[in-house]
C-alpha cells in the first residue's frame, strides 16, 4: 500500500507541475497577444524598414565577400560611396580601384566567409556595423604553396544613398592569422 500511495503521489505532484506549466504558457500567450495589440500600423511599418534596412546592408557585406574573392574590383568599389575617403590624402572609386588592385596583387585564391554580423540603425540612411569573417587566402600570390587562416573582423560604417546602402567605411582588423597546414588545390576533388 504505501508503495502504491508514494506511485500515486509522484503521478499527482507530476500532474500539476505539467498543470502549472500550461498555465503559465497560457499566461504568457495571452500577455504576448495584450501586448501585441497597440503595436499600430506605424510601428510595424517602421518594424518592416529595419528588418529590410537589415537585410540589404548583410547582402552589402557578403557581396564584399564575393567580388573580393572574384577579383571583381568594378563589382567592389560600387559597394562604397563614390567619395570613399582611401588612405589620408586619396578619395573616389579609382582610387579605391588600385587600392584593392595592389592589395589582391599580393595573394592568390582568397575565399571569405561572413559570419556574425551585427547592426546599429543610427538613422533612416545611417548605420554601423561589426561584421566577423573568416578567410582562407594563398599568402605570396597563385605560384605559393603557403595557405593562411584570418580571423578577421571588420568595423563599418554604412549609408544610404539614392534608396540603397553602401559602405562608407570599412575598417579592418586582424585578429589573428595561422598556417592552413595543407595547400588545398593539391587536395583530391572533393565529391
Amino acid at each position: 500500500a504505501a508503495a502504491w500511495q508514494s506511485k500515486r503521489a509522484s503521478s499527482l505532484l507530476a500532474a500539476a507541475q505539467v498543470n502549472e506549466i500550461a498555465v503559465r504558457s497560457q499566461a504568457l500567450i495571452y500577455w504576448i497577444r495584450a501586448s501585441a495589440e497597440p503595436f499600430d500600423l506605424l510601428q510595424r511599418s517602421a518594424w518592416r524598414n529595419v528588418v529590410e534596412h537589415s537585410a540589404e546592408i548583410r547582402q552589402l557585406a557578403a557581396r564584399y565577400s564575393v567580388c573580393a574573392d572574384a577579383r571583381d574590383l568594378d563589382g567592389l568599389v560600387v559597394l562604397f560611396v563614390p567619395d570613399v575617403r582611401v588612405g589620408r590624402d586619396r578619395s573616389g572609386h579609382e582610387a579605391l580601384r588600385a587600392d584593392f588592385d595592389r592589395s589582391f596583387r599580393q595573394v592568390g585564391i582568397t575565399f571569405l566567409n561572413v559570419g556574425t554580423h551585427v547592426i546599429d540603425l543610427v538613422d533612416a540612411d545611417h548605420a554601423t556595423g561589426i561584421v566577423y569573417a573568416r578567410g582562407e587566402i594563398q599568402d605570396g600570390g597563385r605560384e605559393s604553396a603557403r595557405f593562411i587562416v584570418h580571423a578577421i573582423q571588420y568595423h563599418d560604417t554604412y549609408e544610404r544613398r539614392d534608396g540603397h546602402w553602401l559602405f562608407v567605411r570599412r575598417k579592418h582588423f586582424l585578429v589573428y592569422g595561422a598556417e592552413l597546414g595543407v595547400n588545398p588545390p593539391t587536395l583530391a576533388p572533393a565529391n
